[in-house]
This record gives C-alpha cells, sequence and structure tokens, in this order.
C-alpha cells in the first residue's frame, strides 16, 4: 500500500539526517555537502524542504540558509 499524507515518511529519513548534521564539525570553505536528498518531482522536493525547514527548528538548523534546488 501507499502511506497517507502526514503519517511520518518525511520524518523518518529527515530527522536522523538532521541529527548526523548537526553531530558533523563546521564546514570549511568548500567542503561539503554533509547531505544530499533527491526526489523525483518538483513538488516533493519543495515538500521535504518544507518540512525539513519545520524539523530542523528545534536543533538550530536553518536550511532557509542552505543551498537548495529543485
Amino acid at each position: 500500500g501507499i502511506a497517507k499524507t502526514g503519517s511520518g515518511k518525511t520524518a523518518a529519513f529527515v530527522l536522523p539526517m538532521i541529527v548526523h548534521i548537526m553531530d558533523q564539525p563546521e564546514l570549511e570553505k568548500g567542503e561539503g555537502p554533509i547531505a544530499v536528498i533527491v526526489a523525483p518531482t518538483r513538488e516533493l522536493s519543495e515538500q521535504i524542504h518544507k518540512e525539513t525547514r519545520k524539523f530542523s527548528k528545534p536543533y538550530g538548523g536553518d536550511t532557509a540558509n542552505s543551498d537548495f534546488t529543485s
């Protein structure tokens, strides 16, 4: 079956990724990326970006300043 919208699919991979990112030392110029998410459609990548911004706030993350290309 297909999991319903809002069932936590994005959180299942984004939360461990955010924890991993936060555990890394600060990147130097020219280093990175630490993580990459690939999505099959622009709509899905925008949805993942929106959810990731919400999930990263408690960790002090700011994906608004990260490179995001869809």
